[in-house]
């Protein structure tokens, strides 16, 4: 396959992608956290955050691998205008990855609750409320 075709469909790969982190991040944003028992799509919300999180690690794959295929024009472009060669901009690149990709997640995280945890105290809840809604439905049939 031509080096064009394979940029032109991680392109378009990545286009899609980003729409559906768009979207996932929206309906996240939107689905309010209150509705224990509530899906959409019949998905709960916190299959829709999973499903966010694997999509922008898949899109953050995605765009390290444009990088690759156009790394000839980005050294080239750095050089040209910021007068950076080949090795001091994969070095650059390299600790603005580990930074990313390691440092910050950990620091921005460090004070949120285990999401196991989380997890199952939402399932915990939606099958309680599941249940009663049952022995409610069975209490109004017997009546």
């Amino acid at each position: 396959m031509k080096k064009n075709t394979i940029n032109f469909w991680v392109d378009i790969i990545i286009f899609i992608d980003l729409m559906v982190v768009i979207f996932t991040g929206i309906l996240i944003h939107r689905f309010p956290y209150e509705i224990k028992g509530g899906t959409l799509l019949g998905f709960p919300r916190f299959e829709w955050g999973d499903l966010h999180w694997v999509l922008a690690l898949f899109l953050i794959f995605l765009i390290l691998l444009h990088l690759v295929f156009h790394w000839t024009w980005a050294r080239g472009s750095f050089n040209k205008y910021l007068g950076i060669g080949p090795k001091m901009l994969s070095i650059i690149v390299t600790v603005i990855v580990l930074f990313f990709c390691m440092v910050a997640p950990l620091y921005l995280t460090k004070d949120f609750p285990d999401r196991k945890v989380l997890r199952d105290t939402y399932r915990a809840s939606y099958s309680l409320k599941f249940e009663k809604d049952e022995v409610t439905q069975e209490k109004q049939r017997r009546d």
